[in-house]
């Protein structure tokens, strides 16, 4: 059984981190006092992920209160937990809790985990929203990503709607 425990507390967020810094490539992911910075903002959530099979967690979720939708930034099940099924139960217990998710995704043309990882969200009742969108940058000196948006549930406003929202409440100002 998966259960998500909310982070309110820095201390928590340092394995997280180190993880998250190992897995996103740096054009796709925070600065670490910029990712710190996410528990001080009321519309965002911060998850550590468990289960009945281990004392500690699992992984972690950071999602956005969007208001029209929810949003999840960043999804990681840690290396050792992987090829268990997790990430789909997490999926399940997300999509209970929320009606309606967006998410990014990169491309499938990008290699080979790309395409598999959009097949995985596909498996979960994800479905693309948009195939050329483009993740802004999250520093000066990054530049922006080439993503897909990927969808579950039904969006009540417009794909440009949704679009304009995750840039303007997610992403820093350039």
């Amino acid at each position: 059984m998966i259960w998500l425990k909310e982070i309110t507390a820095k201390k928590p967020l340092t394995r997280i981190y180190n993880s998250y810094e190992i897995t996103f490539p740096e054009a796709e992911r925070r600065d670490k006092d910029d990712f710190l910075s996410l528990l001080e903002r009321p519309e965002v959530y911060v998850y550590t992920i468990h289960n009945d099979l281990s004392n500690e967690s699992v992984g972690y979720l950071v999602v956005w209160d969007l208001q029209e939708f929810h949003f999840i930034e960043h999804f990681e099940i840690f290396s050792e937990f992987r090829g268990k099924g997790l990430g789909e139960e997490v999926l399940r217990n997300v999509q209970e809790k929320y009606s309606e998710i967006v998410l990014e995704t990169e491309a499938p043309e990008v290699n080979e985990i790309s395409e598999s990882r959009i097949q995985f969200y596909t498996r979960c009742g994800f479905m693309p929203l948009q195939t050329s969108y483009i993740q802004p940058a999250y520093r000066k000196d990054s530049s922006s990503v080439s993503m897909w948006l990927m969808m579950y549930g039904e969006l009540s406003i417009p794909v440009d709607e949704v679009v304009d929202l995750i840039k303007a409440k997610v992403y820093p100002p350039q």
